[in-house]
């Protein structure tokens, strides 16, 4: 085997290697691209399900208030931190 030879074969490795991290990355834009919004799989914010939580019981008054005072605190640049209902 020559150098020609080396060279080809390195250079069709390096070519399936790019392939794969493409596809990989295009899966993974594709797949995780709508959950940056935090938002839950059904659309639902999270102040939202804290909110549908504490309207079925699943939550007390106490535990529902510390949930929206911790999303308050965390919430996005520009949204109103106080806003409850």
């Amino acid at each position: 085997m020559n150098w020609h030879d080396a060279a080809y074969q390195a250079q069709n490795i390096a070519l399936w290697i790019l392939m794969l991290v493409l596809g990989v990355l295009v899966v993974a834009t594709l797949r995780g691209g709508k959950r940056r919004g935090k938002q839950a799989p059904n659309g639902e914010t999270p102040e939202q399900i804290a909110r549908r939580r504490y309207a079925a019981g699943e939550i007390d008054r106490e535990t529902f208030q510390r949930m929206v005072a911790d999303l308050a605190h965390t919430a996005p640049p520009g949204r109103d931190r106080g806003e409850v209902a």
